[in-house]
């Protein structure tokens, strides 16, 4: 007879807390688990079958808190325990790992859900015993790392002593009993599933670093055979990408050579190479080779938008976040163009394609605008070039055993939907249906998860927590004040000229964003556009009185203006089929200058006349030329443009050009001048700089630059206007942006289709 488990008295101990239902159902099962545990040499303690209302709750708080990890039997009695529920959500907010092994499918309520989210999870009913039970010890070795305890004399009191003996005679029974049940459990299912995690190592991060390797497809791929998990992450220290491989039968996490700056890593059909990126290059590596080759050299522009490897060897790919799609053959060779976004509907990229399996098709989403809700999902037929239409508000679709998977924008973002879908004729066969939640997702509702051909799943859960995001003032003594009630997530702060309030962009989960004013000194907010519409990056106009902005409340993000009193309805400024984000406002507020994105140009600069509604292209090229700053002389203008091949600042004269000159020096963007005219500060990663600026009747130049701020912040750089703005006395107005982080692993669930 396995021996009896340590009581409450062992709680010191390390040891493994145990959460279950005390129904008679799962008691048969759980106290079999438990005496197979032991015998593996890991040290639980359970509470002897406690009832509701026990004089010892002291104990159970001390027996979690204590506990090198939760073990949690999930049944539908289990989640119905408010004590199993109070113990999970005890271990989770004193930071302790939680293992749930679910005894039957089992629904959870949104609450747990979202608390099991980050967990450790293995499904017993659709596992072998074998399998399930090396997967489980091996967790908890994993999260627990216990010792065997020490001898130690145990004194007990006789209301004890009669628990222990009715405990010791029910595991008996129970542990008797539970043979026959295993042995029916053992039996093999036509779709064996199974849920689980793979921890990220201490050291590193799967978080992206800064905004934008938002851009970039997502930075995990699962083989076809589901057997290999390919992940991308960054050292905590040196801040440097890597690809990372793990077997989904191992607990080594193996870094690949060769694949240092790695990231958007995706499989060959056969899973034994590995496509990604690294610079603005994509390159592939075997598995087993420290060699890697480079396949075709990436346009200068934002991001990566994905890649799918077909069986005959082609791979079809999206080479940045703002182009369509193209084939080029694994070894390399000259791409060939598949498709164009076309600018008559608005469209300005076509990202994450995978091939069907007939391999003559491609599905993959089109972004019609950067707000997530425009993304819809289409198929392509690489004969013909012909495309159809799928699935409207869908991004970055999958398909597997007669399934179209894809995650939800808008609203859905984090979520994952699925639907019926025929692919030898590209047709959807039934509704879609939400199928998972708790996923990780990028800006735009791009969900962080892959689908092997099997049906298996992988996917980056939300951290369980969300970081608090911080609007702050930098003081001219350099202290960092918070702005008092700023916790929600604001981007693009402007500052109105008299100083007393901010306008400033509120991202929510959803990835809807909205436009608020904020009082300057104390952080109180209102909102300032209502509607379901998507309204961001403002500028104040010179007198203050009104506020020109982004919104997508025609269609297209355009641009708007409403006064801030709201005694004037909102106006259109602008009519476009493309993306449009206000820089400034010429001293008089006769001109606007506006980046304006081009599916062939990529980012333009142009100008609008107030008055006439005219507008007229400032500087339009191949490179990417973003946020026009007028200085408030009115006889030059800043802007970013990665010309280059980085983004730098540059200044030129206005309107009519001429006289060009590159500030920085090391890399440069979010333009911003003093009130004078006579700084130009820039961004450039956490550090601020300032440019002296003299002007003479035969030209004009700009000093070499001197850093005057570095923070803990990150810059999220907009379009338009800079993501950071400066007062008239030299107050900096920042934003923490910390609102991405990712959990520290990999959700894989075998058999999820």
């Amino acid at each position: 007879m396995p021996e009896a488990q340590p009581i409450a008295d062992d709680a010191e101990s390390a040891h493994v807390f145990v959460c279950y239902s005390h129904s008679p159902r799962d008691g048969t099962v759980v106290f079999a688990e438990m005496a197979a545990l032991r015998e593996a040499g890991i040290t639980l303690w359970f509470d002897e079958g406690m009832d509701p209302g026990s004089e010892w709750p002291e104990e159970l708080a001390t027996a979690i808190s204590t506990c090198k990890a939760l073990l949690f039997f999930v049944s539908p009695a289990s989640v119905a325990s408010r004590n199993c529920r109070n113990e999970v959500q005890y271990a989770r907010d004193h930071g302790k790992p939680i293992v749930a092994v679910y005894l039957e499918e089992t629904e959870l309520p949104p609450a747990l859900q979202l608390t099991l989210a980050t967990t450790h999870a293995l499904t017993r009913y659709a596992l072998n015993r074998d399998a399930y039970r090396t997967q489980l010890i091996a967790a908890l070795k994993e999260e627990a790392a216990p010792s065997a305890p020490s001898p130690r004399r145990v004194t007990l009191t006789p209301r004890r002593r009669e628990r222990l003996m009715w405990a010791g005679a029910l595991f008996v029974l129970l542990t008797a009993a539970a043979g026959w049940f295993i042995q029916q459990d053992a039996k093999p299912t036509t779709q064996s599933r199974a849920s689980f995690s793979l921890r990220l190592p201490d050291e590193l991060d799967i978080t992206p670093r800064v905004y934008f390797e938002m851009f970039y497809a997502p930075p995990l791929a699962i083989s076809r055979d589901a057997r290999h998990v390919v992940f991308s992450a960054r050292d905590k220290v040196t801040g440097e990408y890597q690809l990372f491989w793990r077997a989904v039968d191992r607990f080594e996490t193996v870094p690949l050579a060769g694949t240092e700056g790695g990231t958007a890593p995706f499989f060959s059909a056969d899973g034994q190479w590995i496509g990604f990126v690294t610079g603005r290059v994509l390159k592939r590596t075997r598995l087993d080779s420290a060699n890697a080759e480079t396949i075709v050299d990436l346009p200068d522009e934002p991001g990566f938008g994905g890649a799918t490897w077909g069986s005959d060897q082609t791979i079809v790919y999206a080479p940045s976040a703002v182009t369509g799609l193209y084939a080029i053959p694994a070894t390399g060779g000259t791409p060939r163009q598949l498709s164009t976004p076309d600018a008559r509907q608005g469209e300005f990229s076509h990202v994450m394609p995978q091939f069907l399996p007939s391999g003559d098709a491609v599905i993959f989403s089109v972004r019609m605008g950067l707000a997530p809700e425009s993304s819809a999902v289409q198929v392509l037929n690489l004969t013909t070039g012909k495309r159809r239409a799928l699935i409207d508000e869908a991004i970055g679709a999958h398909y597997a055993r007669g399934q179209l998977v894809y995650s939800g924008t808008g609203a859905s973002t984090g979520s994952l939907w699925s639907a019926p879908f025929a692919p030898d004729n590209g047709q959807l066969l039934g509704e879609p249906h939400r199928a998972l939640d708790a996923v990780a997702a990028d800006l735009y509702g791009l969900g962080y998860f892959d689908l092997a051909a099997t049906g298996s799943l992988v996917f980056i859960p939300p951290a369980a927590v969300r970081p608090r995001d911080e609007l702050f003032w930098i003081e001219r003594d350099g202290a960092r004040v918070v702005l008092a009630d700023t916790e929600q997530n604001y981007a693009i702060p402007a500052i109105s000229p008299d100083g007393a309030r901010i306008a400033a962009t509120q991202v929510s989960e959803a990835r809807t964003v909205t436009l608020w004013l904020l009082d300057a000194a104390r952080g109180n907010s209102v909102r300032f556009v209502s509607g379901g519409h998507n309204t961001h990056a403002a500028i104040w106009t010179p007198d203050g009185a009104s506020l020109v902005f982004t919104s997508d409340h025609d269609g297209p993000s355009n641009l708007y203006i409403k006064t801030v009193d709201g005694a004037a309805p909102i106006r259109r400024l602008t009519v476009s089929k493309q993306h449009q984000d206000a820089g400034s406002l010429s001293p008089d507020g006769a001109l606007l200058t506006y980046a304006e994105l081009h599916p062939e140009t990529n980012w333009d600069l142009w100008v609008l006349e107030m008055t006439t509604g005219e507008t007229h292209p400032l500087l339009r090229s191949a490179a990417e030329e973003i946020q026009p700053i007028i200085a408030p002389a009115g006889d030059l203008y800043a802007y970013t443009s990665n010309e280059t091949g980085r983004r730098e600042i540059y200044l030129e004269q206005f309107p009519g050009g001429g006289h060009k000159q590159r500030v920085s020096t090391d890399g440069g963007e979010d333009p911003l001048w003093s009130r004078d005219a006579s700084t130009l500060y820039f961004r450039w990663q956490s550090a601020i700089y300032a440019a002296q600026v003299t002007r003479t009747e035969a030209r004009v130049d700009a000093d070499e630059p001197k850093q005057v701020y570095q923070g803990d912040f990150e810059g999220r750089t907009g379009y338009g206007k800079a993501n950071w703005d400066i007062t008239a006395d030299g107050r900096i107005l920042l934003t923490s942006r910390q609102s991405y982080t990712l959990a520290p692993q990999i959700n894989v669930i075998l058999g999820w289709l």
